[in-house]
């Protein structure tokens, strides 16, 4: 099942929205409680904005779980918006 985060407010980190809570989007994709299968093996998406370095938004997304991807552990954590979407 997909599942979907939207977040608009004070600058935040996107781990601060989708890795460290503890019902956070990615945990979600691998330990799900309402699903019969509580992983979620497809791929995920993130687009924010920084309007002071692009009016056009940041993207990274991939194919592989979000779970298992160390790039978006590593950009999550020094990536810092006000507007932040992010699927799995």
């Amino acid at each position: 099942m997909c599942r979907f985060v939207l977040y608009m407010g004070s600058p935040i980190t996107l781990d601060l929205l989708t890795m460290r809570p503890v019902h956070s989007i990615i945990r979600q994709s691998f330990k799900s409680r309402m699903r019969e299968e509580p992983l979620n093996g497809d791929g995920f998406g993130l687009a924010w904005y920084v309007p002071n370095i692009s009016p056009e938004p940041a993207q990274f997304h991939s194919v592989q779980p979000a779970w298992n991807n160390v790039n978006l552990l590593h950009l999550a954590r020094v990536s810092r918006s006000s507007v932040i979407l992010a699927h799995v």
